[in-house]
């Protein structure tokens, strides 16, 4: 990673700082664009699931994948309960949900480029 991109890195990562209220370092905020990333992935398989494309297996396979990056994020912030994520694997809103503090966020969404 060069200087540029670990400054832009740096400047989303206080972005997302001042709209969600949660303190992270540039790695974490690197770690959530990976779930995003997976998100993204994980809409797309329930999508191939509910037309019959493939079997469910692709699916929880990015489930566990989500649950460890969000277990490494829960292990560098503090917290009741920092980060959880609900799945619910119907294409046509939300597959997975981000939970902060128990409360829904959608500024995630919206900071992390994923739409509904």
């Amino acid at each position: 990673m060069n200087s540029r991109q670990r400054f832009d890195l740096l400047r989303e990562t206080r972005k997302f700082e001042e709209a969600v209220g949660l303190s992270i370092d540039w790695e974490t905020f690197k770690t959530l664009q990976q779930i995003g990333s997976l998100i993204r992935k994980h809409k797309r398989a329930c999508e191939n699931y509910c037309n019959g494309v493939s079997d469910d297996t692709a699916i929880l396979k990015i489930e566990k994948a989500i649950e460890a990056k969000i277990a490494t994020i829960n292990a560098k912030i503090s917290g009741k309960n920092p980060l959880m994520v609900e799945f619910q694997n119907d294409p046509r809103g939300l597959t997975a949900k981000l939970y902060h503090n128990e409360a829904f966020k959608p500024e995630y969404y919206y900071l992390l480029g994923l739409t509904w």
